[in-house]
């Protein structure tokens, strides 16, 4: 699809609206269902972790990511790949807090689900929506422009 492809913004607001949904999903089955309480290390021991915060989080990262892709299609050819390379090392990194020891074990599982469904949400529907950069066709016998009669 091209830049301008009107598909292309629609997929994209489809797959934030889903990572946001969907991981509003995990935290309403983690803590109001099973009870876990969201706990993360700060200054005065551990700070809950408020549903703000959670769909603050999960509509902030698949914007970012939309508008990396939107970005990096106007100034590469090889934006699908550098984007999900990127995509990929940005959701690794944001495992490395869930490894502080003072992480709560429950909190580091919701999270860990959290970035897998904002992952499984947003990288497939910008790799769909986007379009590989297009390779010069073999021409075939009889096709050379060189030969051609025409005016």
């Amino acid at each position: 699809m091209s830049p301008s492809s009107p598909t292309k913004p629609p997929i994209r607001a489809v797959a934030v609206a889903a990572a946001a949904v969907l991981t509003l999903a995990v935290w309403i089955v983690s803590v109001p269902l099973l009870g876990y309480e969201l706990m993360v290390p700060s200054d005065d021991g551990l700070s809950e972790v408020r549903l703000r915060a959670v769909i603050v989080t999960a509509l902030a990262v698949p914007l970012a990511g939309w508008a990396a892709i939107e970005v990096l299609e106007r100034v590469t050819r090889h934006a699908p790949t550098v984007w999900l390379v990127g995509a990929l090392a940005v959701l690794a990194i944001s495992f490395a807090p869930l490894l502080d020891n003072d992480m709560p074990r429950a909190t580091a599982l919701v999270f860990t689900i959290m970035r897998f469904t904002i992952a499984t949400a947003l990288i497939p529907a910008i790799m769909l929506s986007t379009r590989p950069p297009r390779t010069p066709s073999r021409s075939q016998p009889g096709d050379d422009a060189r030969h051609d009669t025409r005016g």
